[in-house]
């Protein structure tokens, strides 16, 4: 559907696309979006979307590196530069404010931008599909550098010396991504008005008592 309300620019009228297109593929995922929603969510025609993005696929792409880029710049704020890790992590209280300064700011991105999330949600329940097929195309050094904070702290003696440093950071950055859609199930199930606060408070700790390592537990010292 073309409309006469289009912006003026081309990097306007991009920014309007992408914003209709997340909105489109956050309701229906990747398969159930329809490119003439996204036209008419926009005030574009079909033909200038494929014109600047190719594809269904290329638009999606598009949306996903946006949102990517957004995480990537906090974890680069929140995280120690690299060749900073083992200074960073070899206290355990130094160790502690970082996790729950990194976490907590997942948590609140993710829960001020709950369309990244159900995008991710969507991936998550189509077994990453389309994900695979663009995987390339994405920056990883946010989760690189989460796992070699890890890894680093491994071999300080500040987390868990049991830990999948690698497979615990994809857990971490899930279930921080995970967080609307859990505080909508509990509001669901219990009746409860949301609480975004507590929410992270609550993911944070969890994360915070799995990963962390405790030198007194207290089955050591319980007779």
């Amino acid at each position: 559907m073309t409309t006469s309300k289009r912006p003026r620019d081309a990097a306007a009228t991009r920014q309007a696309i992408v914003s209709a297109a997340a909105q489109e593929f956050a309701e229906h995922g990747f398969d159930g979006a329809r490119i003439d929603l996204i036209a008419e969510g926009s005030g574009c025609n079909k033909a200038l979307i494929f014109r600047y993005f190719g594809d269904k696929l290329g638009l999606y792409t598009e949306v996903l590196q946006r949102m990517d880029r957004d995480v990537a710049e906090l974890c680069s704020r929140a995280l120690p530069p690299v060749g900073e890790f083992e200074a960073a992590v070899a206290d355990r209280e130094h160790l502690s404010a970082l996790l729950r300064s990194v976490l907590g700011a997942l948590v609140d991105h993710m829960l001020a931008h709950p369309q990244t999330a159900r995008m991710l949600c969507w991936e998550q329940a189509e077994g990453w599909e389309t994900y695979a097929k663009i995987a390339g195309r994405f920056d990883t050094d946010d989760l690189a550098r989460l796992t070699a904070v890890l890894a680093a702290a491994r071999r300080a003696g500040t987390v868990r010396p049991d830990l999948d440093v690698g497979l615990v950071a994809v857990l971490a950055l899930q279930m921080c991504w995970s967080a609307p859609s859990a505080l909508a199930l509990h509001q669901q199930l219990t009746g409860a008005e949301p609480v975004t606060d507590r929410t992270r408070d609550q993911v944070v700790a969890f994360l915070h008592a799995a990963i962390m390592h405790d030198p007194h537990p207290e089955s050591e010292t319980t007779p």
